[in-house]
């Protein structure tokens, strides 16, 4: 009886971290989400340095919190394993939205990195020509 007691304190306790990580890395990654999916749909695409900057930066973050979404990735992984099946329902939906809202958002703004490189490429020919 202490054996099955001691293994279900470890199988608790390595839940309990689990699902802390897991928790901290979904609020990161879904707050951020957040913030940059208002700013894809409140901004124009322009050609200004300003917009073509942020475009840049944003890309460089979006690289960022793909390491962020990996780690939610393999930790809900990790507790998928560890909860009651019908928990896995929930926690897997969580994590496929977080997967779905990142890739939308990431195939935007290389979308518009693109746009801003196409057209500081044409701004360049042009100017060669000229």
């Amino acid at each position: 009886m202490t054996a099955s007691s001691g293994k279900a304190l470890r199988t608790l306790e390595q839940a309990l971290q689990l699902s802390t990580r897991f928790a901290s890395s979904h609020d990161d990654v879904n707050q951020w989400l957040d913030g940059v999916e208002a700013e894809l749909n409140n901004v124009e695409p322009d050609a200004s340095p300003a917009y073509q900057e942020r475009q840049k930066e944003l890309k460089k973050v979006s690289a960022e919190k793909r390491l962020v979404l990996d780690t939610l990735n393999e930790v809900g992984s990790a507790l998928l394993d560890l909860v009651p099946w019908r928990a896995r329902e929930g926690l897997d939906r969580l994590v496929a939205d977080a997967n779905q809202r990142y890739r939308q958002a990431d195939d935007t703004i290389t979308q518009r990195v693109q746009l801003v490189q196409a057209a500081i490429q044409r701004s360049q020919q042009y100017e060669e020509a000229v």
